[in-house]
């Protein structure tokens, strides 16, 4: 096992134009020599590899595949407490104060071998710790749909799917420690600098359930009450959220979403709109988008969209204040999905509280 370096760093790698080409976690490499592991979405290997080369021009560096490292998700065994508002900052701050020993302690409870590093997850520490193994186990289906679960409701992208593009700040990267606005430039800092010091920024990344009767807002904070609070799934005790399904038929209408998604062509997203009421009484489709779905859990109704903050941003600060969102004026959020409209609930992840902070002083420059 290498000593432990440095805290790994939550990044995004950007285009000329302020748009991300992709999301990494940054490592320092082991052994004497300078070098750092960049883990990153395995479906863009190939384009970060082609990416660095363009960059390359005096300096003598080199980039390779590491094959024989993997990543170990190491989730806590309830989510429900460290995801409670008053608990989220504590739970920061244990991770950036003592973070690395429990890290490297936890690997060795799961009895993971040849670890090459372990910390907190960088983006949110409510989701635990992570690890770089040499030739990990495969893990379970379990482990896996606990973990998509689990991140999903955090808020925190990692596909090429869910990245789509977009600029960092409505990727919530400002919230998840993946931006920073005192470092020297950057590519495609003149956008990003531009949506954070005016107030630009129209959309953001949020969780969503889909299915069920629909809501204004709930919230992924542990403040749930009844046999819906919480789902334990692969031993891990997820963050109570109101209507979250795991399995069976009630994910039935989250399935139809995934599978309507997956049957488009890549980069054509499925739109997220209103539904308004018509002059007889009844729900009417189609009305004015609000978003669109980036990625579906299978085996969950949970999901991953880009949603328009105008009408959404008041309900989800009060569902993470625990208070009841009053319904929306123009009525709910849905989704169209083999040929039925499938509602539509967003969800505030832990830190919501930064996102609402971020949106309030932009507001107040604009």
């Amino acid at each position: 096992m290498s000593s432990p370096g440095a805290m790994p760093r939550f990044l995004a790698v950007l285009s000329p134009k302020g748009r991300t080409h992709f999301e990494a976690i940054a490592w320092r490499g082991p052994g004497e020599h300078d070098s750092l592991l960049l883990e990153t979405d395995a479906a863009v290997v190939g384009r970060v590899l082609k990416l660095f080369d363009r960059y390359r021009v005096r300096e003598k560096v080199e980039f390779s595949v590491e094959d024989s490292v993997g990543v170990v998700h190491m989730l806590p065994s309830d989510m429900r407490e460290g995801s409670r508002p008053g608990n989220v900052l504590g739970v920061y701050e244990d991770a950036v104060l003592d973070g690395r020993a429990p890290s490297l302690a936890a690997a060795e409870a799961c009895g993971l071998s040849d670890v090459v590093d372990a910390a907190p997850d960088p983006r949110t520490p409510v989701l635990g710790h992570r690890a770089l193994v040499r030739a990990p186990s495969e893990s379970s289906a379990a482990a896996r749909l606990a973990y998509g679960v689990a991140r999903t409701l955090c808020g925190v992208p990692e596909s090429r799917a869910e990245i789509a593009d977009a600029v960092p700040l409505e990727l919530n990267l400002q919230q998840l420690a993946g931006v920073s606005f005192d470092k020297g430039c950057y590519v495609g800092q003149e956008l990003v600098a531009r949506a954070h010091f005016r107030g630009q920024l129209r959309k953001r990344i949020a969780p969503v359930l889909l299915g069920g009767r629909g809501a204004a807002a709930v919230a992924a904070t542990g403040a749930a009450d009844g046999p819906d609070a919480s789902l334990e799934v692969g031993g891990v005790v997820l963050p109570a959220v109101p209507g979250l399904r795991v399995g069976g038929e009630a994910c039935a209408e989250a399935e139809a979403v995934a599978a309507e998604l997956e049957s488009r062509p890549e980069g054509d997203r499925l739109r997220v709109q209103r539904h308004s009421d018509d002059d007889k009484g009844g729900s009417a489709p189609g009305g004015r988008a609000a978003g669109r779905i980036l990625g579906v859990v299978r085996g969950s109704n949970v999901a991953l969209a880009m949603l328009r903050l105008d009408g959404v941003m008041g309900p989800l600060g009060e569902a993470w204040r625990g208070e009841q969102p009053a319904p929306a004026a123009e009525g709910g959020l849905e989704v169209e999905a083999g040929g039925e409209a499938v509602a539509v609930t967003p969800v505030a992840p832990p830190y919501w509280q930064w996102v609402e902070a971020a949106h309030e002083e932009a507001a107040g420059r604009s």
